[in-house]
C-alpha cells in the first residue's frame, strides 16, 4: 500500500496542473453570471444544499483552499523559521496582486473608464487600499474606513457600469480567508498541534463543531466568521492529509468509496463537508499517481495563481464589448488570461519567490 507520506517528500507531483484546471473551472463558472447577470445559475449549481450558492467555480476553491492546506501545513512543518515561512507566504501572495491591481486600474482608468478623470483619480486611493489589504483591516474591525468587507466586489467610477455585474475583480474575495486559514495554521504550529495528531484531531473537531453549529443556525449576522469556516472546512481536511500522511493511503478504490458518501448526505448539513473530503482526497490521489506525460506540466511552471487573479477583469472587459454568450466569453478570455498568467508567473511570481531561499537573519523556532 502506498501512502501519502511514501509522495510527499519531493516535488514530482500533479498539482501545478490541478490548480490550472481549477484556476481554469473558475473562469468557466464565472462566465455564466457575469454575461447573464448575477442570478443566472453557473455549472454545478446542485451543489447548493443551504443559504450559500455552491457550484463549479466553488468546488474549484475548495480543491485550491485543500491543496493549500496541505501544502502550507507541511511548509510550516518543514522549516525552522517563522519569518521565513511568513516571508514565503507574503512573496507568493502579495507581488502579483500589486502588479496585477496596478496594471488593471491603469488600464480601465485609460481605456475603460468613462468618468471624468478626476473622478477616476479620486477613487483610486481606496480601490488599491482595499485590494492591496484584501481587506484585512476592515474585516478584523481595525479600520473605520467605509470599504467593501471583499475586495472583489469593489468597484471604480465608469467601470463596467453597462454590464451585469459591476467588479472590476470579484475573485479576490477568497484571498483575506486564505490569509486567515494561514494564521490558522502558524497558530496551530506554534502550539504544536501540527506535530501532534490526537491534539490536531481535537482541533479539527472543534472546527468542524463550530461549522455545524453555524449553518445550522444560519444567523446571518456576521458573514466574515461564516465564511472563515465554510472555507476552513476543506483548508483543514487538506492540513489534516499532512499531518496523518503516514495513515493515509493513496487508494483509488477508496476515494471511489468516498465519492458516494456525499451522495447519501444530499440535503443534509453533512453534505458540503462530505462534498470537500472526496473531492480533496480524490485531488491527492491524482496529484501523487506516476503519471509521466501529466508531470512534465512541472517543467512549464505554476501559472494558476495568474490565471485566478486576472480572469476575471479580463471576462468582464470581453463584456464590455456586448459579448453575451458565455461559451464565447471563456473562447476570447481564456487565451488572454494565459498570456498574463505566463507573464505574471515569469517576470513577478518566480522571481518573488527566488527571494524565499535567502534565510533572515531573525528565526523564530516554531513549538513541536
Amino acid at each position: 500500500m502506498i501512502y501519502i507520506s511514501d509522495r510527499a517528500g519531493g516535488r514530482d507531483n500533479n498539482f501545478n496542473l490541478l490548480r490550472m484546471i481549477a484556476a481554469t473551472s473558475v473562469l468557466v463558472s464565472h462566465a455564466y453570471p457575469l454575461t447573464l447577470g448575477a442570478g443566472y445559475p453557473e455549472p454545478l449549481a446542485w451543489l447548493q444544499q443551504d443559504h450559500i450558492h455552491d457550484n463549479l467555480g466553488r468546488a474549484a476553491v475548495f480543491a485550491f483552499f485543500g491543496i493549500s492546506g496541505f501544502f502550507i501545513t507541511r511548509s510550516f512543518c518543514n522549516t525552522s523559521s517563522l519569518v521565513r515561512f511568513c516571508r514565503a507566504r507574503i512573496l507568493r501572495l502579495f507581488p502579483a496582486l500589486i502588479a496585477m491591481t496596478v496594471l488593471t486600474a491603469a488600464f480601465l482608468g485609460l481605456i475603460v473608464s468613462t468618468a471624468p478623470a478626476s473622478e477616476f483619480l479620486r477613487a483610486l486611493p481606496s480601490y488599491f487600499y482595499v485590494n492591496l489589504t484584501l481587506s484585512l483591516p476592515n474585516m478584523l474591525g481595525l479600520t473605520s474606513l467605509r470599504a467593501s468587507l471583499l475586495p472583489g466586489v469593489f468597484e471604480l467610477p465608469g467601470v463596467f457600469e453597462s454590464n451585469p455585474m459591476t467588479a472590476v475583480n470579484g475573485s479576490l474575495w477568497t484571498l483575506p480567508f486564505e490569509i486567515l486559514c494561514y494564521a490558522l495554521v502558524l497558530v496551530g504550529g506554534l502550539l504544536g498541534f501540527l506535530t501532534r495528531p490526537r491534539i490536531f484531531a481535537l482541533g479539527l473537531l472543534a472546527l468542524l463543531a463550530a461549522y455545524f453549529t453555524l449553518f445550522h443556525f444560519k444567523p446571518g449576522r456576521s458573514f466574515v466568521p461564516e465564511i472563515l469556516l465554510y472555507l476552513a472546512v476543506p483548508f483543514g481536511i487538506g492540513s489534516a492529509l499532512w499531518v496523518w500522511r503516514d495513515r493515509v493511503p493513496l487508494s483509488p478504490l477508496l476515494a471511489l468509496a468516498l465519492a458516494v458518501l456525499p451522495v447519501f448526505a444530499t440535503g443534509t448539513i453533512l453534505f458540503r463537508p462530505l462534498f470537500c473530503l472526496a473531492l480533496i482526497y480524490a485531488l491527492f490521489v491524482i496529484g501523487y499517481a506516476r503519471l509521466p506525460l501529466v508531470g512534465q506540466y512541472n517543467r512549464v511552471g505554476d501559472y494558476s495563481y495568474g490565471m485566478y487573479i486576472y480572469a476575471f477583469p479580463v471576462q468582464q472587459m470581453v463584456v464590455s464589448w456586448g459579448v453575451d454568450d458565455p461559451l464565447v466569453n471563456m473562447a476570447l478570455s481564456l487565451p488572454t488570461t494565459l498570456i498574463l498568467a505566463v507573464l505574471s508567473w515569469h517576470l513577478v511570481e518566480k522571481p518573488a519567490m527566488g527571494y524565499v531561499s535567502r534565510d533572515p537573519r531573525a528565526a523564530l523556532t516554531p513549538a513541536r
